[in-house]
C-alpha cells in the first residue's frame, strides 16, 4: 500500500483520468483540517475490449475528519462523528462515452470496492439513501479485505436520461487515509487508486476513544 506520502508514486492497473465538473459534489466538500488531498474525483477506464463491452466510470471520492460527515448528510454518520467517513460516488453517465466509434457499448457497473487490510478497524459499510442508484453494501468484518457494493448487471447500466449516479457509498475507520486499489466490474473491468484506511489510527481518534472510554468506567464506578 501507498501512504499519504506516496501520492506521486501511484501505480495505475488501469488508465486513471482526471476530469473536471460543473455540479457541486462530494470532491468539493469541506471534509476537515488538513483532508483536502483526500477529495477529488478520477475517471476509471478499463482496456480496449476484445469482445464485451467498454467501462469508462467517474468516481467521486472524499474522505471525511471526524465529525464532518454530518455537516453534508446529517444524521448519517454510523460513528457519531468518531471516526474517519469514506466516501464514494458513481458516475456511469459519461457524454459522449469512450465506446463511441469502437463497435461496442458502455459497460455497466456490477460492483465498486475499495481495498482493506486486515488491521484497519473498517466497518459500517453503507450508502446515503435518496442521494441515487441503491447498491447492497458488505458486511465487513475483522478480516474483509476489501470493501464493497453490489449493484447487479442492470442498476448501473450507462444511461444520461435518467442519469446513471450511484447514491453515495461509504465506510467507516478510526484509521487515517492512505491510497489502496479499487476496482469497478461489468462485462469488462477497470481499476486504480482511491483512499481507504491506512494501518495506523489517527492520534485524535485514538485519544478521543481514549477519553469514551475513561468516561465509561468512572460511570460504572459511580453505578457501583
Amino acid at each position: 500500500m501507498i501512504g499519504i506520502g506516496g501520492n506521486t508514486g501511484r501505480i495505475m492497473v488501469a488508465v486513471l483520468i482526471a476530469c473536471s465538473v460543473a455540479d457541486a459534489g462530494i470532491d468539493d466538500h469541506d471534509n476537515g483540517p488538513g483532508m483536502s488531498t483526500w477529495r477529488d474525483e478520477l475517471t476509471l477506464t478499463g482496456p480496449m475490449p476484445d469482445l464485451y463491452e467498454i467501462m469508462a466510470v467517474r468516481v467521486e471520492y472524499c474522505v471525511y475528519y471526524p465529525g464532518y460527515f454530518s455537516n453534508y448528510f446529517p444524521g448519517q454518520d454510523p460513528t457519531g462523528g468518531t471516526e474517519y467517513i469514506y466516501a464514494y460516488q458513481l458516475f456511469n453517465n459519461i457524454d459522449p462515452h469512450p465506446s463511441v466509434g469502437t463497435g461496442y457499448g458502455p459497460d455497466y457497473v456490477d460492483r465498486f470496492s475499495v481495498g482493506l487490510d486486515q488491521d484497519e478497524s473498517a466497518d459500517n459499510c453503507s450508502y446515503v439513501p435518496g442521494t441515487g442508484i441503491v447498491p447492497v453494501p458488505d458486511v465487513l468484518t475483522a478480516g474483509s479485505t476489501q470493501a464493497g457494493w453490489t449493484f447487479g448487471t442492470t442498476a448501473m447500466a450507462w444511461s444520461t436520461d435518467p442519469a446513471a449516479i450511484s447514491a453515495v457509498l461509504y465506510f467507516s475507520s478510526p484509521n487515517s487515509p492512505e491510497d489502496d486499489r479499487t476496482t469497478l466490474s461489468g462485462w469488462q473491468s477497470a481499476g486504480g487508486w482511491l483512499p481507504s484506511p491506512s494501518s495506523i489510527p489517527e492520534p485524535t481518534v485514538m485519544t478521543v476513544m481514549a477519553v469514551g472510554l475513561a468516561l465509561g468506567v468512572i460511570h460504572r464506578r459511580r453505578k457501583l
